[in-house]
This record gives structure tokens, C-alpha cells and sequence, in this order.
């Protein structure tokens, strides 16, 4: 997602606008990054964000920052998260099988999760994957070096796909438009 970073910030600079936000950036390690969203300029909240963050680029440990957001518990029934990520998921460890349980957690706990993406292959690939994904009915365990592949983009988008509502390719936000092209009106 590194590449993707200024696209984020600038979409939860927008978000800010019309709703109350909390907001996680997670690679490594999770930082909350909430309370650096601010009125300055996008340029000065940008270089603020990027001192004050630990992680912006290397690996993607969701498990983490679900356990960020599970802890704070400032969802509720009628919250709807927004998880932007290219479709990594980190599958060392136990990690897959953490990110799997407390993705079903929050599905359980709150209106909506919504997934938006910049990588077109994740959510055009994404529904067929969920399927092959529900069909494994294994964990990764030991059997991680045997992984194909393929089999990696099943347990990682065929997961993400799993456990949102909707799916939404972002590529690009308009600063023309009051609302980003990512939706075209699809979050409500």
C-alpha cells in the first residue's frame, strides 16, 4: 500500500469532512492516526503523519490493527468500517488465522464492513477466490511452504472478501467533487 499512502490520507481528509472517523494506518505494526487528522493543509497533515507513524510499508499485519480497534471498542451496532487495503494480508505465523477470527468478530459486532481497494484484481477476483476459499476449509498451520500462489491470494482476498459487505475499487479521489469517484454513492 505504500505507493497508495497520500491516496488513503487524502480519502480520510475527505471522510473527516461528513463523518467521525477513527483511523488506523497498519503495515508491521498499527498506528492511530486520528488525532493527526487535523484542519491544516492536506501537504502539512501528510508530513506530520509520516513522522508520526511507525509503519507505512512493510507487510501487512491486519491481525494487529483489528486488535487496535477491538481494544478501543468505539464500534457499535450502527458503525460501519471502512478497510482500505490492496488485498495483503499477512500469512506468518498464526497471523492468517487471527486476521480470519477477529474479522468475524467485528463482522458480528458492527452494521458493516466495507471494503475498498486500489487493486482491481482483488475485487474483481475477489467473490470467486471467497468461494475457493470456503472450499479449502483448512488453515494455512504447517502447511505453509506448500502454499502456491494462488492458494495465497485465496487465504488473503477470498478473506476479505469473506468478511465485507460490499466492495469498492479506488484508484483515485477528485478534489472537484464533494464526495470521492471511489463510491459512486454506494456507502450510506
Amino acid at each position: 500500500m505504500g505507493k497508495f499512502v497520500v491516496l488513503v490520507l487524502y480519502f480520510i481528509s475527505i471522510l473527516e469532512k461528513i463523518a467521525h472517523v477513527d483511523s488506523y494506518i497498519f503495515s508491521d505494526t498499527p498506528t492511530y492516526v486520528s488525532p493527526y487528522i487535523t484542519k491544516n493543509s492536506f501537504r502539512t497533515q501528510y508530513e506530520h503523519l509520516r513522522k508520526k507513524t511507525t509503519s507505512w510499508e512493510y507487510g501487512t499485519k491486519l491481525n494487529l490493527a483489528l486488535e487496535e480497534i477491538i481494544k478501543a471498542k468505539k464500534y457499535t451496532a450502527t458503525t460501519n468500517i471502512l478497510l482500505l487495503t490492496d488485498g495483503g494480508i499477512s500469512l506468518d505465523g498464526n497471523d492468517w488465522e487471527v486476521t480470519v477470527m477477529r474479522l468475524s468478530f467485528l463482522k458480528q459486532q458492527v452494521k458493516r464492513i466495507f471494503l475498498i481497494s486500489p487493486n482491481v484484481e482483488l475485487i474483481k477476483e475477489g467473490e470467486e477466490l471467497e468461494k475457493q476459499w470456503k472450499k479449502l476449509n483448512v488453515t494455512l498451520g504447517s502447511q505453509k511452504k506448500a502454499v502456491t500462489p494462488y492458494l495465497q491470494k485465496v487465504f488473503r482476498y477470498g478473506t476479505l472478501y469473506r468478511f465485507s459487505d460490499k466492495q469498492f475499487t479506488c484508484q483515485q479521489v477528485s478534489p472537484r467533487r464533494k464526495y470521492s469517484q471511489c463510491f459512486n454513492g454506494g456507502i450510506r
